[in-house]
């Protein structure tokens, strides 16, 4: 980013082993997990902090629907009957959007979430995972139906449903997905303490993220 041009934005689809103990890989199951980049408000020095300041925070909207519709096509392609969403971008590093973040910044992720879906041929469920009762309010009455929130990492990755399901980890992009890992209390960090997406992420030691890669379809 810079204060004239963002980078691509782009998504990374993993099928990762997960564990239910952060200290022991024992019991592994494999769960479907989607690293979407969440756009970073919480300092003056982030360059997407300082590209939607001088080109205006309108452009956002743009931008978090374009981060969704990564999402929904995954889903899709891959046949999966349910995407479980997190509050992508919501939280500290939203701190210094600059309108009244907890219902601006809400409004425009629950929008972009609707046109997103609109635009996609995923006809799946929708899910809710940490989600506070703002977003799983806003998000039903825009959806005009009952969203549920179920639960945490790593809870909400067991049962055999849990299989048919796309999880969507907010990633902090300056950092492999995970970020901290068990340092980490974010939701990349708990993903990243159960899982295996910080390896899977990593090209040097998974070259094949760079030999399976697609572009959006057009809408």
């Amino acid at each position: 980013s810079t204060k004239l041009k963002l980078p691509p934005n782009f998504a990374l689809y993993m099928k990762t082993p997960v564990s239910f103990n952060s200290y022991k890989l024992e019991d592994l199951e494999y769960r479907h997990a989607i690293n979407v980049i969440g756009y970073g408000f919480d300092s003056q020095k982030q360059p997407d902090y300082q590209y939607f300041s001088k080109h205006g925070w309108g452009k956002l909207q743009r931008h978090l629907t374009t981060t969704m519709r990564y999402v929904f096509q995954c889903a899709h392609d891959l046949g999966l009957q349910t995407v479980v969403l997190s509050y992508i971008g919501g939280g500290a590093f939203s701190s210094l959007f600059p309108r009244d973040y907890e219902q601006a910044y809400l409004n425009m992720f629950v929008e972009a979430v609707k046109d997103a879906r609109d635009s996609s041929d995923f006809t799946g469920g929708l899910e809710l995972m940490g989600a506070d009762q703002n977003l799983i309010d806003a998000l039903g009455t825009v959806l005009i139906q009952q969203v549920r929130d179920i639960g945490r990492i790593p809870a909400v990755w067991k049962g055999t449903e849990a299989e048919s399901k796309l999880f969507v980890n907010a990633w902090d992009p300056h950092s492999y997905a995970g970020n901290g890992n068990k340092g980490d209390h974010s939701l990349d960090g708990y993903v990243g303490r159960h899982s295996a997406v910080s390896y899977l992420s990593c090209v040097e030691l998974n070259p094949n993220i760079l030999e399976n890669t697609y572009a959006l379809r057009p809408n």
